[in-house]
């Protein structure tokens, strides 16, 4: 009987740790897309903006964005991914910092930072 019993206490235990140990391996992998997935956003972002200033100077005052979508001059540099969002624009003495926001990843940092000339 106590046989029984501690075998059953020893199935119940383990059954937990896996389906904790499963769990944590699934958040692990939603936040490695959130930040792939951000990530990227944020290449192109910066692949954007360096195109441009190759042939010409940026202006902060022609850059608009709202929650989820960022224009150039009116043209569409990029509508973000469902996780991230943007803050509010800044000008510092020589760059132009656009963050980008990820509510699960508070810790880490998406800012696209342009400098100018």
């Amino acid at each position: 009987m106590v046989e029984i019993i501690l075998a059953s206490a020893l199935a119940v235990g383990m059954a937990y740790f896996m389906i904790r140990l499963t769990i944590n391996v699934k958040n692990k992998n939603d936040d490695l897309l959130v930040k792939s997935l951000t990530s990227t956003d944020q290449g192109i972002i910066y692949n954007y903006f360096m195109k441009k200033a190759a042939t010409t100077t940026i202006d902060k005052n022609k850059i608009t964005k709202n929650d989820k979508q960022l224009k150039y001059d009116n043209e569409v540099v990029i509508n973000l991914n469902k996780y991230a969002n943007f803050g509010e624009i800044d000008e510092k003495n020589n760059y132009i910092i656009i963050p980008i926001t990820v509510e699960t990843l508070k810790e880490d940092n998406f800012d696209v930072i342009i400098y100018m000339d």
